[in-house]
């Protein structure tokens, strides 16, 4: 996913700190698989995920170890698959209009890659 975000801000002469702004990106889709998990869960199952998750928060591990507690892998394959997907298209939607000609050409070229 990191090769993916580093081709398409290259492709697009994204000229700021790319490290800083993948980092954030995967972050966001982390955060936002996460949403999606709980969702998932009932109401009882919620407040007890808030509460480990509240209580285990202090590593990336800690937070595996509480997500592996309560989805099974193939859960959270597909809550970060989809949340990836989602986020790489509405980043791509979003920049989309600000391109000059080459640039959408190259980013089309990416996207067409991912099919």
């Amino acid at each position: 996913m990191k090769d993916l975000i580093l081709k398409i801000l290259e492709e697009i002469n994204f000229n700021e700190d790319k490290d800083e702004f993948v980092n954030q990106f995967l972050e966001n889709i982390k955060i936002q698989t996460i949403i999606d998990l709980f969702e998932l869960l009932t109401d009882k199952e919620k407040e007890k995920f808030k509460s480990e998750l509240t209580e285990n928060s202090d590593s990336s591990t800690s937070i595996n170890i509480v997500l592996n507690k309560f989805f099974s892998d193939d859960q959270i394959g597909k809550a970060v698959e989809g949340a990836a997907k989602n986020a790489i298209s509405d980043w791509m939607e979003m920049i989309g209009p600000a391109l000059d000609d080459d640039q959408r050409q190259k980013l089309l070229s990416v996207s067409a890659s991912l099919v």
